[in-house]
């Protein structure tokens, strides 16, 4: 009996010696490399407000770097708490397989400089989760900006603010080479990749997929820049791995040579219920640019994109794209497309597209789009019903549509065709409202007024709305 009550004390000792500990920076060691140091598997580095010059590797320890977020979720300590790189390298550094029990959240991550990943390094088959971070201001001089991932890595980056990052070629925010990563609900912004050299993989403001596939959902990707995908940009010597990109907001994004918003080059893709607005080209593809890619645009808002020449919300050479149920500026089709069902060209109706309310108003018609899905585009109803005004005179009556705007026996003959005889529909049902009814419908009491005002009274019509 007392053998077996010592076997299992000792047995409950070592189970005690060996749980996961907290570990306190700096109380109880000054550096967050220290730390590490000295951190067992399944340990937790929980790193007080500060800023800490350093360059960290996790060495291979499954461990979680933590600030006071993590506990708190006060967002706070995100900003409060830096890890500053110092232009000495990359600022956190993840290459010996580490899984997915290691673990990056919580903090600012800035000031690196290195040739892969100025903020964050991921490589040589390591799965980190990477989340609730700002990963901003650093530089690679090769691949990464803010995060690169290379060499087979399965990574999550999920909720963080990647931000004015720079990369001299492939990808300011995210860079992912050989791996197969997770990127989701991040808001990656204001990051460059310019073009140094030659190369079709060149490029990628947001984010750049070199001979990689991925899951890329629900982010925001907004006013990056790069010489081809200013907000994304993918690039494959072989097929079968595709990206998969699933309601994402890609706006106001700039290439100098293709695709504003997306370029994708010898790679296989899905494009599904995104936002693609307000992107820009110096060449070619305002909003979706393909070469030798086949893609599947299904679901999307695709419109108000510009660019120097060619198609200015999708433009494609030696492309085969499928291209269903979206609502594209333009009603883009061509002859490359191998199914264009479902697509149409109306206004969308964004809520407020200049400070970037992408969200649809109440009479949408992407609400209603008929894709075995509630919706197209990224976003459902945010504001209520929006009237774009067809009235372009003084006032309402032109009914027939006379360039001068002029209110003539045309606009009569119009309307009682209209009402009595062809019954063809007005160019513009705003200008048969002459009554001002504030239903807006056209009936005997529009007809009426417009004959006051030529014949009788010679009453001024309502003015345009």
């Amino acid at each position: 009996m007392k053998s077996f009550l010592l076997v299992t004390a000792l047995i409950a000792m070592l189970c005690l010696s060996g749980s996961a500990t907290t570990i306190d920076v700096p109380g109880d060691y000054g550096s967050i490399q220290q730390a590490i140091a000295n951190s067992s598997e399944n340990d937790t580095v929980l790193v007080q407000p500060g800023t800490y010059y350093e360059n960290v590797n996790f060495g291979g320890k499954d461990i979680k770097l933590l600030s006071l977020y993590a506990s708190t979720g006060d967002t706070s300590y995100i900003s409060q708490t830096i890890i500053d790189g110092d232009s000495s390298g990359s600022v956190v550094t993840f290459e010996s397989m580490e899984t997915g029990a290691a673990n990056l959240t919580g903090f600012t991550i800035q000031n690196g400089l290195a040739v892969s990943g100025g903020g964050v390094r991921i490589t040589n088959y390591a799965q980190p989760f990477v989340r609730h971070n700002i990963i901003r201001n650093n530089t690679a001089t090769a691949k990464g900006g803010g995060v690169s991932c290379e060499e087979y890595t399965m990574p999550t980056i999920s909720y963080n603010t990647i931000t004015g990052n720079v990369c001299d070629q492939r990808g300011g925010g995210i860079h992912t080479e050989g791996g197969v990563p997770v990127i989701t609900d991040n808001i990656i912004t204001y990051n460059v990749a310019d073009r140094i050299g030659d190369g079709e993989d060149v490029g990628g403001g947001g984010i750049n997929f070199c001979e990689s596939g991925g899951s890329v959902n629900d982010n925001y990707i907004s006013h990056n820049q790069a010489s081809s995908g200013g907000g994304i940009m993918g690039y494959s010597d072989f097929s079968g791995v595709p990206v998969a990109m699933f309601q994402n907001t890609i706006v106001n994004n700039h290439a100098s040579s293709a695709g504003g918003g997306l370029y994708f080059v010898h790679s296989d893709a899905v494009l599904s219920y995104s936002t693609i607005s307000g992107n820009t080209s110096d060449g070619y593809a305002g909003g979706v640019g393909l070469y030798v890619s086949d893609m599947d645009i299904h679901g999307n808002i695709i419109w108000g994109d510009s660019l120097n020449f060619g198609e200015s919300e999708i433009w494609d050479t030696l492309s085969t794209p499928l291209v269903t149920f979206n609502c594209i500026m333009g009603f883009y089709v061509d002859t490359s497309v191998v199914s264009a069902d479902g697509n149409f060209g109306d206004n969308p109706l964004f809520c407020d597209a200049e400070v970037e309310d992408y969200t649809v108003a109440q009479n949408s018609p992407c609400l209603t789009a008929g894709t075995g899905h509630n919706r197209v585009g990224a976003y459902d109803q945010g504001c209520p019903a929006i009237y774009l005004s067809c009235c372009t005179g003084p006032s309402v009556g032109n009914t027939d549509g006379s360039a001068d705007n002029l209110i003539t026996m045309g606009d009569l003959v119009t309307l009682i065709d209209h009402m009595f005889i062809t019954f063809a529909p007005l160019e513009c049902n705003e200008e048969g409202n002459t009554d001002e009814s504030a239903d807006g419908l056209v009936t005997m009491g529009d007809l009426v007024a417009l004959i006051d005002h030529l014949f009788i009274t010679f009453a001024p019509l309502p003015a345009c709305p």
